[in-house]
């Protein structure tokens, strides 16, 4: 019996983007191995993101739906554009980046040599039309991609149970840069709204399918993420927002604990240990940048048993500045 053939569905969550969701769709016609469909959900824009989004894909005979909702965040537009989506592999890409020409063919390759479930790829990311940072798995520690990984060419495979412990210290994904088979997404639960309201939203996801699915890594950089004003990947410099940062991330291993994705699964406990250590982690970054009322109020949630001197010498610090 043939295997299935392999249809992508690209997922485009949209808001106001009128001035760049065409060179985005660009990227996705000029693939040399062509998509099976696009879904673009639009979250409530009030520009003209639609009509020029209309206007290039009917221009080009390109298979689409487009969906429109009220404004709700990134994370339920993606939802809503995979509800709509009839091929069996996901590919996400956000309206404000783009891929190189090769990165559904190099995809489609990983998954026909590979019994994989989702793959990752590297991405460069680009300001003013300039390449600012070539490779994000480059950030990785040291010994991150040698330790438990095979590698074969540019294709890195964990072969360990643990990838959702391992990559605490190192979160290589972007949703742009995310493609995952229909059956695993809906393995791994999907994206789920509650965590929409937080910061490293899509992070949740993610971390599921560390969970639930085999995932692959891609070291060609053939993904482009776009640095500009008004997108959530544009960080403004200074300890504040390497705080909201730790805080979205402490956020979301908060949210896998509640939901109680991992009870009873040997996971769990460093789980628990790695948010207590993310409570001491935000604190510090709270002091270190002067912010003396917040590291007080975030030193009341740490628990009592990782107090080292460190912490609370900078407490009482951050007690004296304050009176």
């Amino acid at each position: 019996m043939k295997d299935t053939p392999i249809q992508f569905s690209v997922i485009i969550p949209t808001y106001n983007r009128g001035d760049m969701i065409v060179e985005t769709l660009k990227s996705v016609l000029a693939q040399s191995t062509p998509v099976y469909e696009i879904i673009i959900c639009d979250d409530g824009s009030t520009d003209d993101t639609c009509k020029h989004a209309e206007s290039f894909l009917n221009d080009n005979n390109l298979k689409f739906t487009l969906v429109k909702i009220k404004n709700s965040g990134p994370s339920h537009a993606r939802k809503v554009a995979v509800e709509h989506a009839n091929g069996n592999w996901l590919c996400f890409l956000d309206s404000d980046d783009f891929w190189d020409p090769a990165y559904i063919e190099e995809v489609l390759k990983v998954i026909q040599h590979n019994k994989i479930e989702c793959v990752i790829t590297n991405f460069k990311t680009i300001k003013n039309n300039q390449v600012i940072h070539a490779s994000k798995f480059d950030d990785a520690p040291q010994n991150f991609w040698s330790d438990g990984f095979k590698k074969e060419h540019n294709i890195l495979t964990y072969k360990k149970d643990d990838l959702f412990l391992k990559t605490f210290s190192f979160q290589p994904a972007f949703p742009s840069a995310q493609a995952i088979s229909k059956i695993a997404y809906e393995k791994s639960g999907g994206i789920t709204l509650h965590s929409r309201s937080l910061k490293s939203e899509d992070s949740h996801f993610t971390r599921k399918l560390y969970i639930y699915c085999k995932v692959c890594f891609n070291k060609s950089a053939l993904v482009n993420i776009v640095i500009h004003q008004d997108n959530r990947s544009n960080s403004a410099s200074g300890d504040i927002d390497i705080v909201g940062k730790l805080n979205g991330r402490l956020n979301i291993l908060q949210l896998i604990s509640q939901e109680n994705i991992l009870k009873n699964h040997p996971f769990y406990k460093e789980l628990q240990s790695e948010i207590n250590r993310s409570q001491v982690g935000v604190f510090n970054q709270y002091y270190w940048g002067q912010y003396y009322h917040e590291a007080i109020n975030q030193f009341k949630k740490i628990p009592v048993r990782y107090y080292s001197p460190k912490v609370i010498s900078r407490y009482f610090i951050a007690k004296i500045k304050c009176s």
